[in-house]
């Protein structure tokens, strides 16, 4: 769970964490324009939704500054696509993997 005020040393495990959190969630997103270096800022795809997650870079590392939660329908969210890729799948699938080298994508 990601709250306002959590830290993290490094933006990227912040990105990571926060990703994580929407998809876990059954959620889906969308990155805002305003996302650099310094700011990492998600929205939702559905323009009338209020939800935004902002972590800052500051001087004792990444804080998560601004978490509004959805407003939207859940139908919104349908099939994401974040959520059907390999790089969400793969934490919930590497013990498989690992136990049995031959495994296809098809029985995962």
């Amino acid at each position: 769970m990601v709250q306002v005020g959590d830290q993290f040393p490094l933006m990227t495990e912040a990105c990571e964490a926060i990703r994580r959190h929407v998809l876990d969630d059954g959620k889906s997103y969308a990155l805002a324009n305003k996302s650099d270096h310094k700011r990492f800022i998600l929205t939702c795809k559905a323009l009338d939704c209020k939800f935004r997650i902002r972590a800052s870079n500051t001087k004792r590392g990444v804080k998560i500054t601004i978490s509004n939660s959805h407003t939207c329908t859940p139908a919104t969210h349908y099939i994401s696509r974040p959520a059907h890729s390999i790089w969400y799948l793969k934490g919930y699938h590497q013990a498989l993997i690992i136990n049995n080298q031959d495994i296809t994508p098809a029985q995962i």
